[in-house]
């Protein structure tokens, strides 16, 4: 089966509810692991690039601020590399690759190639990403497009060393900034330092 035969049922396990009203998600998971056993994966591309392209065909692409992370995938080599949409739009997965290790990199700059193209670059203000996705090629070329990036850094990586010298020139230097979180319903304010 492909996802586009993919069919699910109604879920009819479970307890339900003392009024006789369902008390459960339409689609049990069982139902959806079964399914899934009959999909053919080279019918996956197919249908994330129709996911993509109905998102964008209906407007829904419209946050710009999108983030790229992955995570490895249990007993695996393999990662899953998402671009989601974060700002004003609904927090919509975007795009998503599944990749060997070492190759996140090359996912992130194919999923944002695809935006581009979809939406335009001039539609994506921000990249928000990981220390995976740090290349200073794709990271000028993001920026001639007016694209810019925010990557998180740690001490002992080499871009860390190149910011501390950079933050040196005057017009580069780290000023510190306040901002708001929530965490667990509450409204905290945190400082940190940035370069601007």
């Amino acid at each position: 089966m492909t996802f586009n035969s993919f069919e699910t049922h109604p879920n009819e396990k479970g307890a339900r509810s003392p009024t006789g009203k369902e008390g459960m998600r339409p689609h049990h998971h069982d139902t959806f692991y079964h399914e899934l056993r009959h999909v053919v994966p080279e019918s996956l591309a197919v249908f994330r690039d129709g996911h993509g392209e109905a998102l964008a065909e209906h407007g829904l692409i419209q946050g710009g601020t999108y983030a790229i992370d992955g995570t490895g995938l249990r007993n695996s080599d393999r990662h899953v590399v998402i671009l989601q949409q974060l700002g004003g739009g609904a927090p919509f997965i975007i795009d998503w690759r599944v990749q060997g290790p070492g190759k996140e990199l090359a996912a992130g700059r194919e999923m944002v190639a695809q935006l581009s193209k979809r939406i335009g670059a001039e539609n994506i203000r921000w990249l928000l990403m990981d220390g995976a996705y740090v290349d200073g090629a794709w990271l000028a070329e993001l920026q001639r497009q007016g694209i810019g990036v925010v990557v998180r850094i740690r001490e002992g990586m080499d871009i860390f060393e190149e910011m501390q010298l950079l933050s040196q020139v005057p017009e580069y230097a780290f000023e510190p900034y306040r901002y708001l979180r929530t965490i667990q319903g509450h409204r905290v304010s945190r400082g940190r330092v940035g370069a601007f």
